[in-house]
């Protein structure tokens, strides 16, 4: 588990929002909350999906992801973000107080 909870998200490893957007493409995001990419069907795999490894990547190298604005914005105006409850809910919630996630 990370010290700094600033630029984390637990959805990027542990969520999964799928919606479908054609017979054989869906919608793919770590969240609801995300921006998604339409993936083909047949060829996705959630550890190896190019896009979440890419949001990833950039939660990895200290950055904001584009894609997790709604989050981003929330925080900025005092709102708890999707990201700030899934953090809570990871750390203290469904699996009791851990030092894991």
């Amino acid at each position: 588990m990370p010290s700094d909870y600033n630029n984390w998200c637990p959805e990027i490893y542990r969520g999964l929002f799928v919606n479908r957007y054609t017979d054989d493409k869906v919608l793919v995001a770590p969240c609801c909350q995300a921006r998604g990419k339409v993936q083909s069907v047949d060829t996705f795999d959630f550890n190896t999906d190019e896009y979440l490894n890419l949001l990833r990547d950039e939660f990895s190298q200290g950055k904001k992801p584009s894609a997790c604005q709604r989050c981003w914005d929330a925080e900025n105006i005092g709102q708890k973000s999707r990201r700030q409850s899934a953090i809570e809910f990871f750390k203290f919630g469904a699996f009791g107080i851990s030092n894991e996630i």
